[in-house]
């Protein structure tokens, strides 16, 4: 067959304007990871001593964990996981203040999540920086010697330094959960981090979120997490592309034991569950990789994925999880999605 030149140059055109479409503003890409990186316990001591004749031996029995916890070291993991896949923003959840002093107003801390991963992102030469830092539970409690254990969880995103980001809103939601105890209830708030993000002169806006936990034999808690969901829904509702990206304490495959409608409200909105988008027949569990209260490896490996990056008006390249083999950073797997808008 004689070779035909003409037919040979509008081939070549027409890939280079295809290439020229791939590579445009209209393809920007953006890497985002979620990571919950374990508050050091599940709080399941506490709870199972807080109403009893000694709630102090459950705040003795949680510090205790924590100490064992190894943050400095998990944090260093993460740093290197953060490094390797190189995302543009990160959302974090339990990004926890452990404390302890004389009173529950005069503390000092002994372990802080936040500036410890920075250290460690520093340490590996990976350059991020704070975005918004939204506070939630904070609390201190008696320990049997007199001396009170203070506890501040928070929800943080951070972004590739240099990043354009503008217009950082953050809020608690307006549905919250409180626990009654003998101590006086305490309120454990829960919320959302809101930014703008602009590459390639195209804007999108992240979400960072972290949901209430189900207690099991209390489904107004289930309810009380599905309002917060709703909330995510109306606060993005107006907005064209966006990412919500956290820890939804709410199973993908809907069964049993954190089987709430927090995702299928999401999905409800016209947002993407990434992970199936691009995993077929892989369930991508997240959680749990190891056991707490007291610490323990599990036996039969995760079987929940609570962990999530939704989206809505972008394209999704590839989407793999973090931190799923050993040693690992968290109980939880972290989530990195390459997007594109």
């Amino acid at each position: 067959m004689a070779f035909d030149i003409r037919a040979f140059r509008y081939a070549t055109l027409l890939l280079a304007a295809a290439c020229s479409v791939w590579a445009g503003p209209g393809n920007t890409a953006v890497t985002v990871v979620t990571q919950n990186m374990d508050a050091g316990t599940d709080l399941g001591f506490a709870l199972a001593y807080i109403n009893s004749a000694t709630p102090t031996v459950g705040i003795d029995l949680t510090y205790q964990e924590v100490q064992k916890s190894d943050f400095a070291g998990r944090a260093a993991i993460l740093a290197q996981e953060i490094k390797a896949a190189n995302p543009d923003l990160v959302s974090l959840q339990e990004v926890t203040v452990w404390s302890t002093g004389p009173s529950a107003t005069n503390q000092t801390p002994v372990a802080d999540q936040l500036k410890l991963l920075s250290d460690a992102l520093t340490a590996v030469g990976a350059d991020y920086s704070v975005v918004s830092i939204l506070p939630l539970t904070a609390i201190a409690l008696p320990m049997s010697n007199g001396t009170y254990l203070g506890f501040l969880d928070r929800n943080v995103i951070l972004a590739r330094y240099g990043l354009h980001t503008s217009n950082v809103r953050a809020n608690p939601f307006a549905h919250s959960l409180s626990i009654p105890t003998s101590l006086g209830d305490i309120p454990v708030p829960d919320g959302w981090i809101a930014v703008d993000v602009t590459l390639g002169g195209s804007t999108f806006t992240l979400v960072g979120t972290h949901l209430v936990s189900p207690i099991p034999g209390h489904p107004e808690v289930d309810q009380l997490q599905a309002a917060q969901a709703q909330e995510l829904v109306t606060l993005v509702g107006g907005l064209g592309r966006v990412v919500v990206a956290g820890d939804f304490n709410s199973n993908a495959t809907h069964t049993p034991p954190e089987r709430t409608q927090s995702v299928a409200i999401m999905l409800g909105a016209g947002f993407t569950d990434t992970w199936p988008a691009v995993n077929h027949g892989n369930p991508g569990y997240t959680w749990p990789l190891y056991l707490e209260d007291p610490p323990a490896a599990h036996p039969n490996g995760p079987f929940e994925r609570i962990d999530f990056i939704f989206e809505r008006g972008l394209s999704i390249q590839s989407v793999d999880r973090l931190g799923w083999k050993a040693p690992h950073a968290s109980d939880h797997a972290g989530v990195v999605a390459a997007l594109t808008f």
